[in-house]
């Protein structure tokens, strides 16, 4: 499979489809609990916080915007704008770029696409990929997966095309020898190679990805079910009949009487995020 495709908007618009599988009073108590984590002076809180964090304001924007909460959304764009890009590790940084899109619908604003780019490109590397700090002396697949996710939404190709696609391979190939391969980095690898046109080995990747974080981990876990979902969805081989049932209910169980949910069967607080997880999870499995 080698077309490229926009990671970005295929996130969005799977995970939206979980509307179809929710009841009006499901959805209801979703929104309640999204709405529930806004922070007073803007974005949303993670766990156990009290202000805004961007990495959470992430999904609880995208989770608000899906189930129509009713979170603060004009306070939206001054968080933002309080945090500067040059200063925020990876992870928030991806989200600040991905909420400032999700803020202006018809593109980031001219004055914030250059300082984003430049604060995304501090962490590449000479090989073309991108490392978790900058200056790594290696690249990670979570990383390289980020960057391609903030090109995306900037609307720029990632420098040195093919030498991306050539680290998101060896990466990939990595993660796919070891005994102990990560489900979120191989997920990670996958869908970077794919959004760059290169050549998934789908059968290998189908064979690694599961509901479990790695081999050795001790129980399913939400994060690692959606992305496993999502990942196969994109391959073209979608979880169907009672393998997505069973799924579904794994999801289900992972669902609290806040209407948020838990990371796991023996993590019982449930966040933003999680949210956003069980949705993406849910709408990987509609038919």
């Amino acid at each position: 499979m080698t077309r490229r495709r926009v990671v970005g908007v295929d996130l969005l618009r799977v995970a939206g489809r979980a509307k179809r599988l929710l009841e009006p009073a499901a959805l209801a108590r979703v929104a309640g609990f999204v709405g529930s984590c806004a922070a007073p002076g803007g974005g949303y809180r993670g766990r156990g916080g009290v202000a805004g964090d961007v990495y959470y304001t992430l999904f609880g924007t995208v989770a608000g915007r899906i189930v129509r909460s009713a979170g603060e959304r004009r306070a939206l764009g001054p968080f933002l704008e309080r945090h500067p890009p040059e200063l925020l590790d990876l992870p928030h940084l991806a989200a600040l770029i991905q909420c400032q899109r999700l803020l202006h619908p018809l593109g980031i604003p001219r004055r914030w696409r250059a300082p984003y780019l430049q604060a995304v490109t501090r962490f590449r590397n000479p090989d073309g990929g991108f490392g978790d700090a900058p200056g790594s002396a290696r690249g990670s697949a979570y990383a390289l997966y980020l960057a391609v996710l903030c090109h995306e939404v900037l609307g720029v190709d990632l420098p040195a095309h093919s030498q991306a696609a050539a680290a998101a391979a060896e990466l990939l190939e990595g993660e796919l020898g070891s005994p102990t391969a990560s489900l979120s980095r191989v997920v990670s690898a996958m869908l970077a190679l794919q959004s760059l046109g290169g050549p998934v080995p789908e059968v290998q990747v189908g064979e690694h990805i599961g509901c479990r974080a790695h081999p050795r981990a001790p129980v399913c876990d939400l994060l690692s079910t959606a992305v496993a979902a999502f990942a196969l969805r994109r391959l073209g081989a979608p979880v169907r009949g009672p393998a997505a049932a069973r799924t579904a209910q794994f999801v289900q169980s992972l669902w609290d009487e806040s209407g948020g949910f838990c990371g796991t069967a023996v993590d019982p607080t449930p966040d933003c995020e999680y949210t956003f997880y069980g949705l993406l999870a849910l709408g990987a499995l509609e038919p």
